[in-house]
Protein backbone atom coordinates (compact mmCIF):
# COMPACT_ATOMS: atom_id res chain seq x y z
CA UNK A 1 0.00 0.00 0.00
CA UNK A 2 1.49 3.43 -0.94
CA UNK A 3 1.86 5.80 1.89
CA UNK A 4 -0.10 8.72 2.02
CA UNK A 5 1.24 12.43 1.88
CA UNK A 6 -0.43 13.45 5.06
CA UNK A 7 -1.19 11.87 8.19
CA UNK A 8 -3.81 13.89 9.92
CA UNK A 9 -4.39 13.00 13.65
CA UNK A 10 -7.73 14.46 15.43
CA UNK A 11 -7.88 13.05 19.11
CA UNK A 12 -11.55 13.25 20.46
CA UNK A 13 -13.11 13.05 23.32
CA UNK A 14 -17.22 13.52 23.73
CA UNK A 15 -16.82 15.73 20.95
CA UNK A 16 -20.39 15.07 19.22
CA UNK A 17 -21.34 18.58 18.75
CA UNK A 18 -18.07 19.46 16.90
CA UNK A 19 -16.56 16.24 15.36
CA UNK A 20 -18.56 15.85 12.37
CA UNK A 21 -18.07 19.93 11.60
CA UNK A 22 -14.50 19.21 12.28
CA UNK A 23 -14.20 16.21 10.02
CA UNK A 24 -15.55 18.13 7.04
CA UNK A 25 -13.34 20.71 6.99
CA UNK A 26 -10.40 17.90 6.29
CA UNK A 27 -12.79 16.49 3.42
CA UNK A 28 -12.99 19.62 2.07
CA UNK A 29 -8.79 20.03 1.43
CA UNK A 30 -7.60 20.93 -1.99
CA UNK A 31 -4.52 18.44 -0.88
CA UNK A 32 -6.48 14.96 -1.25
CA UNK A 33 -3.67 12.77 -0.95
CA UNK A 34 -4.19 12.30 2.97
CA UNK A 35 -4.85 9.89 5.63
CA UNK A 36 -6.95 10.72 8.91
CA UNK A 37 -6.72 9.10 11.96
CA UNK A 38 -9.42 9.84 14.55
CA UNK A 39 -8.83 8.33 18.03
CA UNK A 40 -11.62 8.37 20.15
CA UNK A 41 -10.62 8.72 23.78
CA UNK A 42 -13.27 6.24 25.67
CA UNK A 43 -15.64 8.88 24.98
CA UNK A 44 -18.98 8.33 26.52
CA UNK A 45 -21.25 9.85 24.15
CA UNK A 46 -21.68 9.64 20.46
CA UNK A 47 -18.18 10.34 19.01
CA UNK A 48 -17.22 6.54 18.56
CA UNK A 49 -20.17 6.16 16.64
CA UNK A 50 -19.33 9.37 14.49
CA UNK A 51 -15.67 7.84 14.26
CA UNK A 52 -16.89 4.73 12.77
CA UNK A 53 -19.15 6.47 10.34
CA UNK A 54 -16.34 8.25 8.45
CA UNK A 55 -14.33 5.26 8.08
CA UNK A 56 -16.96 3.74 6.92
CA UNK A 57 -17.57 6.12 4.55
CA UNK A 58 -14.15 6.90 3.33
CA UNK A 59 -11.22 4.81 2.87
CA UNK A 60 -8.79 7.46 4.16
CA UNK A 61 -10.70 7.56 7.55
CA UNK A 62 -9.06 5.38 10.43
CA UNK A 63 -11.33 4.48 13.60
CA UNK A 64 -9.03 4.09 16.74
CA UNK A 65 -11.03 3.63 19.81
CA UNK A 66 -8.94 3.28 23.37
CA UNK A 67 -9.67 3.50 26.45
CA UNK A 68 -9.63 7.03 28.22
CA UNK A 69 -6.55 8.15 28.94
CA UNK A 70 -6.24 11.66 27.90
CA UNK A 71 -4.96 13.88 24.78
CA UNK A 72 -1.44 12.90 24.97
CA UNK A 73 -2.37 9.59 24.92
CA UNK A 74 -4.63 9.53 22.18
CA UNK A 75 -1.83 11.61 20.42
CA UNK A 76 1.05 9.10 20.96
CA UNK A 77 -1.31 6.65 19.50
CA UNK A 78 -2.01 8.76 16.30
CA UNK A 79 1.49 8.73 15.95
CA UNK A 80 1.73 5.10 16.06
CA UNK A 81 -0.82 4.16 13.64
CA UNK A 82 0.47 7.06 11.27
CA UNK A 83 1.90 6.11 7.64
CA UNK A 84 2.15 9.61 6.18
CA UNK A 85 5.11 11.24 5.47
CA UNK A 86 4.12 14.35 7.16
CA UNK A 87 2.04 14.67 10.29
CA UNK A 88 -1.15 17.45 11.31
CA UNK A 89 -2.16 17.22 14.26
CA UNK A 90 -6.14 18.63 14.83
CA UNK A 91 -8.34 19.45 17.75
CA UNK A 92 -11.89 17.66 17.52
CA UNK A 93 -13.57 20.94 17.79
CA UNK A 94 -11.25 22.75 15.70
CA UNK A 95 -11.54 23.92 12.15
CA UNK A 96 -9.18 24.78 9.20
CA UNK A 97 -9.13 26.38 5.52
CA UNK A 98 -9.81 24.33 2.48
CA UNK A 99 -5.91 25.30 1.48
CA UNK A 100 -4.73 24.33 4.89
CA UNK A 101 -2.60 21.60 3.96
CA UNK A 102 -1.75 22.43 0.66
CA UNK A 103 -0.59 25.74 1.51
CA UNK A 104 1.51 24.12 4.67
CA UNK A 105 2.91 21.55 2.38
CA UNK A 106 4.00 24.17 -0.70
CA UNK A 107 5.95 26.17 1.66
CA UNK A 108 7.76 22.98 3.49
CA UNK A 109 8.76 21.24 -0.52
CA UNK A 110 9.06 25.18 -1.72
CA UNK A 111 11.80 25.60 1.04
CA UNK A 112 12.86 22.46 2.06
CA UNK A 113 11.84 22.60 5.29
CA UNK A 114 10.93 19.68 7.68
CA UNK A 115 8.39 22.12 9.72
CA UNK A 116 5.70 24.46 7.78
CA UNK A 117 3.99 26.64 10.69
CA UNK A 118 0.90 29.33 10.31
CA UNK A 119 -0.71 31.89 12.44
CA UNK A 120 -3.79 30.62 14.27
CA UNK A 121 -7.14 32.45 14.32
CA UNK A 122 -9.15 32.23 17.73
CA UNK A 123 -12.70 31.67 16.90
CA UNK A 124 -16.22 30.94 19.24
CA UNK A 125 -19.73 31.21 17.49
CA UNK A 126 -20.64 34.41 18.33
CA UNK A 127 -17.09 35.32 16.38
CA UNK A 128 -17.20 33.23 13.14
CA UNK A 129 -13.97 32.29 11.68
CA UNK A 130 -12.94 34.22 7.93
CA UNK A 131 -10.79 32.85 5.26
CA UNK A 132 -8.18 34.68 3.43
CA UNK A 133 -6.30 33.59 0.33
CA UNK A 134 -3.14 32.48 -0.40
CA UNK A 135 -0.09 31.44 2.30
CA UNK A 136 0.93 35.07 2.72
CA UNK A 137 5.18 35.92 2.97
CA UNK A 138 7.05 33.40 4.26
CA UNK A 139 9.52 33.70 7.21
CA UNK A 140 12.36 30.90 7.28
CA UNK A 141 14.26 29.95 10.59
CA UNK A 142 16.59 27.21 11.76
CA UNK A 143 14.63 24.98 14.19
CA UNK A 144 16.51 26.73 17.41
CA UNK A 145 15.53 30.32 15.94
CA UNK A 146 11.90 28.71 16.39
CA UNK A 147 12.53 27.24 19.98
CA UNK A 148 13.95 30.54 21.03
CA UNK A 149 11.03 32.54 19.29
CA UNK A 150 8.68 30.27 20.78
CA UNK A 151 10.06 30.10 24.56
CA UNK A 152 10.18 33.89 24.30
CA UNK A 153 6.55 33.93 23.25
CA UNK A 154 7.08 36.22 19.77
CA UNK A 155 4.42 34.82 17.49
CA UNK A 156 4.91 30.70 17.44
CA UNK A 157 2.91 29.19 19.29
CA UNK A 158 3.56 26.08 20.99
CA UNK A 159 0.42 24.28 20.64
CA UNK A 160 1.16 21.27 18.01
CA UNK A 161 -1.80 21.63 15.69
CA UNK A 162 -2.19 23.28 13.05
CA UNK A 163 1.72 22.80 12.12
CA UNK A 164 3.21 20.01 9.25
CA UNK A 165 5.75 18.22 10.81
CA UNK A 166 7.70 15.79 8.46
CA UNK A 167 7.54 12.27 10.30
CA UNK A 168 10.98 12.00 11.32
CA UNK A 169 10.90 15.00 13.82
CA UNK A 170 8.67 12.29 15.58
CA UNK A 171 11.18 9.66 16.06
CA UNK A 172 11.53 9.03 19.56
CA UNK A 173 9.56 11.31 20.53
CA UNK A 174 6.28 11.67 22.58
CA UNK A 175 3.62 13.58 24.29
CA UNK A 176 4.22 13.38 28.05
CA UNK A 177 0.85 11.78 28.83
CA UNK A 178 -0.97 12.67 32.30
CA UNK A 179 0.03 16.21 32.51
CA UNK A 180 -1.67 19.47 31.50
CA UNK A 181 0.55 21.93 29.11
CA UNK A 182 1.59 18.62 26.71
CA UNK A 183 2.05 20.96 24.27
CA UNK A 184 4.46 23.39 26.15
CA UNK A 185 6.04 19.92 27.59
CA UNK A 186 7.63 18.83 23.88
CA UNK A 187 7.40 21.30 21.21
CA UNK A 188 10.97 22.33 21.93
CA UNK A 189 11.58 18.51 22.00
CA UNK A 190 10.53 18.52 18.54
CA UNK A 191 11.20 21.83 16.80
CA UNK A 192 15.00 21.43 17.72
CA UNK A 193 15.40 19.11 15.32
CA UNK A 194 14.20 20.71 12.13
CA UNK A 195 17.13 21.99 10.17
CA UNK A 196 14.96 24.53 8.43
CA UNK A 197 11.47 25.74 9.47
CA UNK A 198 9.44 27.82 7.09
CA UNK A 199 6.10 30.26 8.54
CA UNK A 200 3.42 31.09 6.41
CA UNK A 201 2.10 34.56 7.46
CA UNK A 202 -1.85 33.90 6.89
CA UNK A 203 -3.89 31.80 9.52
CA UNK A 204 -4.43 28.38 8.43
CA UNK A 205 -6.12 27.29 11.57
CA UNK A 206 -9.32 28.37 13.47
CA UNK A 207 -8.81 27.68 17.18
CA UNK A 208 -12.34 27.42 18.72
CA UNK A 209 -12.49 29.55 22.48
CA UNK A 210 -15.16 28.09 24.19
CA UNK A 211 -16.86 29.99 27.64
CA UNK A 212 -15.39 28.87 30.71
CA UNK A 213 -12.18 28.35 29.86
CA UNK A 214 -9.69 27.32 33.02
CA UNK A 215 -6.70 30.49 31.18
CA UNK A 216 -7.89 33.14 34.19
CA UNK A 217 -9.07 30.55 37.12
CA UNK A 218 -6.44 28.30 39.19
CA UNK A 219 -6.73 24.96 39.61
CA UNK A 220 -4.15 22.17 40.75
CA UNK A 221 -3.37 21.24 37.12
CA UNK A 222 -2.33 23.91 36.55
CA UNK A 223 0.55 23.62 38.63
CA UNK A 224 1.98 21.42 35.81
CA UNK A 225 3.00 24.72 34.33
CA UNK A 226 5.65 25.08 37.25
CA UNK A 227 7.35 21.08 36.22
CA UNK A 228 6.60 21.49 32.57
CA UNK A 229 8.83 24.90 32.40
CA UNK A 230 11.48 23.41 34.91
CA UNK A 231 12.06 20.41 32.77
CA UNK A 232 12.79 23.06 29.84
CA UNK A 233 15.12 25.05 31.94
CA UNK A 234 16.87 22.17 32.46
CA UNK A 235 16.83 20.55 29.15
CA UNK A 236 18.80 23.87 28.14
CA UNK A 237 20.95 24.10 30.21
CA UNK A 238 22.28 20.69 30.19
CA UNK A 239 22.15 20.17 26.10
CA UNK A 240 21.58 23.81 24.75
CA UNK A 241 23.21 26.31 26.70
CA UNK A 242 22.60 28.98 23.92
CA UNK A 243 18.44 29.00 24.37
CA UNK A 244 18.62 28.94 28.60
CA UNK A 245 17.87 32.77 28.46
CA UNK A 246 14.89 32.38 26.67
CA UNK A 247 14.28 28.84 28.71
CA UNK A 248 14.69 30.60 31.58
CA UNK A 249 12.17 33.59 30.98
CA UNK A 250 9.76 31.45 29.91
CA UNK A 251 10.38 29.67 33.47
CA UNK A 252 9.55 32.64 35.00
CA UNK A 253 6.67 33.72 33.07
CA UNK A 254 5.17 30.32 34.04
CA UNK A 255 5.84 30.91 37.70
CA UNK A 256 5.24 34.21 37.24
CA UNK A 257 0.98 33.47 35.85
CA UNK A 258 0.76 30.87 38.77
CA UNK A 259 1.81 33.18 41.26
CA UNK A 260 -0.62 35.90 39.90
CA UNK A 261 -3.51 33.12 39.80
CA UNK A 262 -3.14 32.34 43.01
CA UNK A 263 -3.16 35.85 44.51
CA UNK A 264 -6.20 36.69 42.36
CA UNK A 265 -8.19 33.87 43.89
CA UNK A 266 -7.34 34.06 47.57
CA UNK A 267 -5.48 30.46 47.39
CA UNK A 268 -2.95 29.85 49.90
CA UNK A 269 -0.32 27.08 49.12
CA UNK A 270 3.03 28.76 50.98
CA UNK A 271 5.08 25.99 49.30
CA UNK A 272 3.88 27.09 45.87
CA UNK A 273 4.42 30.84 46.60
CA UNK A 274 7.83 29.84 47.48
CA UNK A 275 8.94 28.20 44.41
CA UNK A 276 7.14 30.76 42.91
CA UNK A 277 8.68 33.47 44.52
CA UNK A 278 12.13 32.22 44.19
CA UNK A 279 12.23 31.39 40.39
CA UNK A 280 11.06 35.01 39.85
CA UNK A 281 13.74 36.54 42.13
CA UNK A 282 16.29 34.37 40.49
CA UNK A 283 15.63 35.32 36.97
CA UNK A 284 13.86 38.43 36.98
CA UNK A 285 17.35 40.59 36.97
CA UNK A 286 18.11 38.50 33.62
CA UNK A 287 14.81 39.16 32.23
CA UNK A 288 14.85 43.03 32.82
CA UNK A 289 18.35 42.70 31.26
CA UNK A 290 17.58 41.17 28.28
CA UNK A 291 16.14 43.03 24.97
CA UNK A 292 14.57 39.69 23.31
CA UNK A 293 12.39 39.24 26.47
CA UNK A 294 8.90 40.30 25.90
CA UNK A 295 7.82 43.52 27.16
CA UNK A 296 4.94 42.19 29.73
CA UNK A 297 7.64 39.91 31.29
CA UNK A 298 10.49 42.95 31.78
CA UNK A 299 7.78 44.83 33.37
CA UNK A 300 6.85 42.22 35.34
CA UNK A 301 10.27 41.39 36.61
CA UNK A 302 10.80 45.08 37.13
CA UNK A 303 8.35 45.66 39.35
CA UNK A 304 9.09 42.10 41.71
CA UNK A 305 12.52 43.94 41.54
CA UNK A 306 11.18 46.82 42.79
CA UNK A 307 8.39 46.03 45.00
CA UNK A 308 8.38 42.63 45.89
CA UNK A 309 5.55 40.35 46.57
CA UNK A 310 3.28 43.00 47.42
CA UNK A 311 3.84 44.70 43.91
CA UNK A 312 2.36 41.07 42.52
CA UNK A 313 -0.01 41.10 44.95
CA UNK A 314 -1.25 44.60 43.12
CA UNK A 315 -0.99 42.94 39.99
CA UNK A 316 -2.93 40.57 40.59
CA UNK A 317 -6.09 43.04 40.87
CA UNK A 318 -5.71 43.46 37.68
CA UNK A 319 -5.94 39.75 36.35
CA UNK A 320 -9.51 39.62 34.07
CA UNK A 321 -12.24 36.47 35.60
Amino acid sequence: MVAPTVTVIIPAYNAERFLEEALACVYAQTMRDFELVVVDDGSTDATGAICDRAAAADARVRAVHTANAGVSAARNLGLEQARGRWIFFMDADDLMPPDALATLLEAAEAEGAELSMAPFAAFSDKAPRTVGRGGGRRRLMTGREAVEAGMYQRGLDPGPWGKLYAGKLWDGVRFREGIRYEDLDVFYRVWIRAHKVVFSERPLYFYRQHDGSFIHRFTRERLDALDVTDRMADWAAADHAELFPAARDRRMSAHFNILLLMYKNGVRLPEVEKRCVDVIADSAPASVCNGRVRLKNRLGALAYILGGRKALRLMSRFIKN
